[in-house]
């Protein structure tokens, strides 16, 4: 009986001291999460720009810093732009200097970090899947417009040229690659690249002169000549139409049977660009502030008078979380003999 009555004070003293280490366990669960919430409260947050200032991206960087600044309680949001090889002096920084503490951020071009990486480039000191993506802000699908004087009225006219000539400033960028994509999409044999412009204006006027036969580019980049009438928009070069544009048909529309060994690299590409305007940090980062930025990056992304800022500047937010951008980046694994082919197809076949 006493033995009996030992047991069941041991069973009850167990379970009161369960019962405490419960209520401490979730209990102290708020004030952790607390603690990561506000890691940013009375903080400096930086956001390295991967370009100068002036730019896009500039422009999104300083646009967003306020709103980062309301949901985070961070002390002040400090713009820092870090340009200089294509973007990798920037994403250097964010992989192997920049402290892992989530005080520090970047926003620059998913698609040129990709490939940059992919296609071997010497001043890639990073490796893309290993920083912490945290958002894409917006990414403009590409379009292929030619001169108001051009001769060439169709797809199928640019198909049979003899030679047909894309104006770029780089390979690894938009004007680069989309032509790419089109010389794939039509099987073409005639389609030249053609490098070496110093920036967008000057392809521009290189397409209205007729010194080079056509651009790629974004649509608000181009809309005062599309409105102008000096470019005439041909294609979309995505999945989809653009809301601007309803009337101008996608490549897959205009080409609905490709060939067949070229639609993995077609989607390959397009995929490259579709990752958009990105913010990332840096590897290391707790998980717990991986997931505070997260949050924060989205609320002022979702802020309404936020968007109706970038909407008077002619920006629209098409956020990403993390989970779709991973997805994305899925697409792009390949193999060392998918990325020496993947090189050659844009340094060397157009």
């Amino acid at each position: 009986m006493r033995r009996l009555k030992l047991t069941k004070l041991t069973i009850g003293l167990a379970v009161l001291a369960a019962l405490f280490a419960w209520n401490g366990f979730y209990g102290a669960q708020p004030a952790m999460a607390r603690a990561a919430d506000d890691f940013l409260k009375g903080k400096t947050l930086e956001v390295i720009v991967f370009s100068s200032p002036g730019g896009g991206y500039d422009q999104w960087a300083r646009l967003l810093g306020p709103y980062l600044r309301k949901y985070s309680g961070a002390s002040k949001v400090i713009v820092r732009n870090m340009p200089g090889a294509g973007g990798s002096v920037a994403w250097n920084y964010m992989y192997s200097v920049a402290k892992p503490d989530g005080l520090t951020i970047a926003v620059g071009s998913g698609m040129s970090m990709v490939l940059d990486e992919l296609l071997g480039d010497r001043s890639v000191k990073y490796q893309y899947d290993k920083f912490e993506w945290l958002a894409r802000i917006d990414f403009d699908a590409g379009t292929l417009a030619v001169g108001k004087n051009s001769p060439y009225k169709s797809i199928e006219d640019i198909r049979k040229a003899t030679l047909f000539k894309f104006g770029t400033t780089g390979r690894t960028n938009m004007f680069g690659v989309m032509p790419v994509v089109t010389g794939l999409a039509l099987g073409a044999k005639n389609f030249k690249v053609v490098p070496g412009y110093k920036g967008g204006a000057e392809v521009q006027l290189a397409t209205i002169r007729e010194e080079v036969n056509a651009l790629c580019s974004s649509y608000p980049s181009i809309k005062h000549l599309i409105d102008s009438g000096d470019l005439v928009m041909k294609a979309i070069i995505s999945h989809k139409r653009l809301e601007d544009l309803p009337n101008t048909p996608t490549i897959f529309e205009l080409v609905p049977k490709m060939p067949a060994d070229a639609v993995k690299w077609i989607e390959t590409l397009i995929t490259t660009n579709e990752l958009g305007r990105i913010i990332l940090t840096s590897p290391g980062v707790p998980k717990e502030r991986v997931q505070t930025l997260t949050k924060v990056i989205k609320d002022a992304l979702s802020d309404a008078e936020f968007a109706g800022k970038a909407k008077k500047m002619a920006k629209y937010v098409d956020y990403l979380s993390p989970e779709e951008q991973r997805k994305q980046l899925k697409v792009l694994a390949l193999t060392a003999e998918e990325k020496k082919y993947l090189k050659y197809l844009i340094f060397e076949k157009y």
